[in-house]
């Protein structure tokens, strides 16, 4: 009897054991339950600013397909047109800003041996060759 009552202590004294382990087992889950619940608000609220931030910049873009690009063309003054020409050759006359006949020709003569279309004026082409000849 001694033995059993000494094996029954033994039992018990190893169940309460078992007990304090599990119920601290059981809280250490709970902690990390609870951190991976706080971390996860903290996700979600990233996720809804970084939505929020995609649909803005996908919005943005949609405008930017459909504004019509601009195209910033600058092109010459009479003065450096004529210059240009005098410095390749084909301008004789006077600089002074005024695009007459004389400086009509010269530019159609430029834009032949160029191989441009001989049209007299002073394009985005003609210029993009003859702009060389200004320094």
């Amino acid at each position: 009897m001694k033995k059993f009552i000494f094996f029954l202590v033994i039992g018990l004294l190893f169940c309460g054991c078992a007990t304090v382990e599990r119920d601290e087992h059981i809280a250490s889950l709970e902690q990390e339950l609870f951190r991976l619940q706080q971390e996860n608000a903290v996700l979600k609220k990233d996720l809804t600013s970084t939505e929020r931030e995609l649909a803005e910049v996908e919005e943005e873009l949609e405008d930017l397909k459909t504004r019509p690009a601009k195209v910033d063309v600058k092109l010459p003054s009479g003065r450096q047109i004529q210059t240009a020409l005098r410095n390749a050759g084909f301008y004789r006359g006077r600089i002074d800003g005024v695009i007459g006949e004389g400086t009509k020709r010269a530019i159609k003569e430029f834009q032949k041996s160029e191989g441009l279309n001989p049209d007299g004026v002073v394009g985005s082409r003609t210029w993009e060759k003859l702009k060389s000849y200004l320094n």
